[in-house]
């Protein structure tokens, strides 16, 4: 289906949906898609019949990698083309000075101190830091800032992406993992997104370990926003977090 990848038989979450879709899997796809899905909330997923036989009642189009493509091509100059526009309406310098900081060799530890060696250590430390984690941000976010705190990143995911994508790293794979707590502040100006970032920076609760400015510069597609890791304490050890901050309507 779409993109080129071979998913025919297996079932599909959402994220295989919207990679092999892109722009095609909108709001009905989506509607369409959560109906159908069963299984935990973080892993939701639909047997590949019932996908196949939507994509039938939707555009047969959907089978072709080059269609795919072209759409979410064309898509792809339109959102660019707006983001620019609304970022040089929205942005006027302050927020391209926030710092890049490179945090990538720290690793998450257990409450023993050691690097986390399994799901369970790491897991243990992530629940207790949320709390600290939600009681932070909603502190520093000032007013008409938007705080959404995610629940703790689904294990069997989080396993994956340890094995898949941290294999090749200093053992253990799961110490890697940065997104286990996570959260998004959704700011409506600059002043506002700016002033967040301060209030972290001087809060000794937590300590800023890494800083990937996307509004400096921009992403290829023109994405922006401030992906951050910041280490919350947690009795004898600290536990990275993951925050993203967005300038709305980007």
């Amino acid at each position: 289906m779409g993109a080129g990848v071979s998913t025919e038989g297996a079932p599909l979450t959402r994220v295989k949906c919207k990679n092999n879709l892109g722009v095609l899997f909108d709001p009905k796809a989506e509607e369409a898609f959560r109906a159908a899905a069963t299984g935990p909330e973080d892993e939701l997923s639909v047997p590949w019949p019932e996908v196949d036989a939507y994509v039938k009642t939707r555009d047969e189009r959907w089978r072709d990698p080059k269609h795919v493509l072209f759409q979410n091509l064309k898509q792809f100059r339109v959102a660019r083309v707006e983001i620019e526009k609304i970022a040089n309406e929205k942005i006027k310098g302050t927020i391209r000075e926030i710092p890049w900081r490179d945090g990538d060799a720290c690793q998450q530890r257990g409450l023993a101190g050691k690097p986390a060696a399994s799901l369970d250590a790491l897991y243990e430390v992530a629940a207790l830091a949320s709390v600290q984690f939600e009681q932070i941000m909603t502190a520093a976010c000032p007013d008409g800032v938007t705080l959404k705190i995610a629940p703790l990143k689904g294990r069997d995911r989080a396993g994956a992406k340890a094995r898949d994508e941290y294999a090749d790293k200093t053992a253990p794979c799961y110490s890697w993992l940065f997104d286990i707590t996570r959260g998004a502040a959704l700011c409506q100006t600059e002043d506002a997104l700016v002033s967040l970032y301060k209030a972290l920076e001087a809060d000794d609760r937590v300590d800023i370990v890494r800083t990937k400015n996307r509004f400096a510069p921009p992403l290829f597609n023109g994405y922006q926003d401030i992906l951050m890791n910041v280490a919350v304490k947690v009795e004898n050890v600290k536990h990275l977090c993951e925050l993203q901050i967005h300038l709305m309507p980007m």
